[in-house]
């Protein structure tokens, strides 16, 4: 059985992804950005779930800034797991200090709700994923193709 939610881009939505009841499931290598609640909630229900190499960007009110009341993820369930043993998320909101200078943010990040969980390793950059780098490409090259019609048309018309 395979149940994974993968390789999203999940924007501005009340909640990105919500679990009810779910178990066993893997939520990985998805982009969550400006989701007016949550990128990813968990109800009471869920549990043993995988959370990981996935971005969050401003959902819930988050800015760049970190602050208490724009946690970007819930958890109310049991045994949820927001990181591998070696690597968690990124958050827009918490992408530093890394003294060690190994990727990781020295310090985990605070899932909001009754599960009291965290993000272990919380990524310092956003290519967990690498959607951001694929929509930046796509945009620089639609500019540059347009720049291209635009040059070799006006070149075309002179005399």
């Amino acid at each position: 059985r395979d149940d994974s939610i993968s390789r999203n881009n999940i924007t501005e939505c009340a909640v990105g992804v919500q679990l009810d009841g779910s178990t066993g499931c893997t939520i990985s290598y998805n982009f969550f950005g400006s989701n007016n609640d949550w990128g990813v909630y968990l109800d009471g229900l869920t549990s043993s779930n995988m959370i990981v190499s996935n971005e969050f960007w401003y959902n819930a009110g988050a800015t760049k800034s970190y602050d208490d009341d724009r946690i970007q993820a819930y958890d109310d369930g049991s045994d949820n797991r927001w990181n591998d043993t070696d690597s968690g998320n990124f958050w827009c909101d918490w992408d530093s200090p890394d003294y060690d200078g190994d990727g990781i943010v020295d310090d985990p990040y605070r899932i909001a709700g009754e599960a009291e969980a965290v993000d272990s390793f919380p990524l310092t950059g956003s290519s967990a994923n690498g959607l951001t780098g694929t929509i930046l490409t796509v945009v620089f090259t639609a500019i540059i193709l347009v720049a291209t019609f635009l040059v070799t048309r006006k070149w075309k018309r002179q005399p």
